[in-house]
């Protein structure tokens, strides 16, 4: 149970499931509702709705939480586990109806009345949409563990019931990691290896590491964080042959927090993603190191680190 996706009709309880799972298992979790929306309650283009799914795939370990039926096939063909949340009508109608004036993650505004066309799709959906999803379990059954919820009682008890694995976390209990503050990232490559370029001297100037095709990936790969995201900021980094270094803020917007902001897992892993498909092999260690910066002396010594980091391996190399 690694690669997982969670589906159903709206309302149903998925994204309250998905939190759970991702709290016992540890997977990263991405809220498709997040992806696809912008915070001025318009919607980023399919091609890169796809795109950003593509990059979810090419990593080793998700949770996938969102219905988006176009999709659906191409998320069954990728997973190895279904939770499926098949639930009366009236029930997911009463749980959006549940959600009105509260915050949530997987949406980057505050819902305070139901728009009339999504209560005709939860109403629709045992009707229009659900025979097509159970057709398409039934074509990709063969090798995957599939799971199916008549109530929200039942997702409740599996999660008590089975027994899950809870991985010991490499990140702060408790700490929302999607709040505003800058983080320092490490990320290292699997086994170490150097892959992404040789750290060389300069006549005028400071070491610097010369990057090799993948490294150039992963220049690509940091600087497309500020264009996925509205509301990070890349502060500084630098690409080490075996590993790379960031400070990245999450800024604060006029209600002071970032409605649906990614946490620092999603940006990590949608980084990790976009290297792996473009290298078309497994390329990071799996865990990465985070760092919350305390104070503006903390990032200053971060910062200076960052920059000296070419210069310090350049000197223990010669040793």
């Amino acid at each position: 149970m690694k690669k997982i996706i969670v589906i159903g009709c709206p309302g149903s309880g998925k994204t309250t499931f998905s939190l759970k799972l991702n709290k016992f298992l540890g997977l990263p979790l991405y809220h498709l509702d997040a992806i696809w929306h912008k915070p001025d309650k318009t919607h980023i283009l399919r091609d890169e709705f796809d795109e950003r799914i593509k990059e979810i795939f090419a990593t080793d370990e998700w949770i996938i939480d969102g219905n988006y039926n176009r999709t659906i096939e191409m998320r069954l063909q990728q997973c190895d586990t279904v939770f499926l949340f098949d639930l009366p009508t009236k029930v997911c109608l009463q749980g959006a109806i549940d959600r009105l004036g509260k915050a949530h993650y997987d949406l980057p505004w505050i819902e305070t009345e139901l728009d009339p066309e999504f209560v005709e799709a939860i109403k629709n959906f045992s009707k229009d949409v659900l025979p097509g999803i159970y057709d398409l379990l039934d074509k990709y059954k063969q090798g995957k563990q599939i799971v199916i919820f008549k109530t929200r009682a039942e997702a409740d008890e599996y999660i008590r019931k089975a027994g899950l694995p809870k991985r010991k976390p490499n990140r702060l209990s408790g700490f929302d990691y999607s709040s505003c503050n800058t983080y320092f990232l490490t990320l290292c490559t699997k086994n170490k290896e150097k892959l992404f370029g040789d750290i060389v001297g300069a006549p005028i100037g400071r070491p610097y590491c010369k990057l090799s095709d993948y490294g150039k990936i992963v220049d690509e790969a940091i600087n497309n964080i500020e264009k996925k995201y509205d509301a990070i900021r890349l502060d500084k980094y630098v690409v080490m042959p075996d590993h790379v270094h960031l400070l990245v803020t999450i800024l604060p917007v006029k209600s002071g927090r970032p409605m649906g902001a990614p946490t620092v897992s999603n940006i990590v892993n949608q980084l990790k993603g976009y290297v792996t498909k473009r290298a078309g092999f497994s390329v990071w260690q799996k865990l990465y190191y985070d760092h919350i910066i305390r104070d503006e002396e903390d990032f200053n010594v971060k910062w200076e680190y960052i920059k000296n980091n070419p210069a310090v391996w350049l000197e223990k190399k010669s040793r």
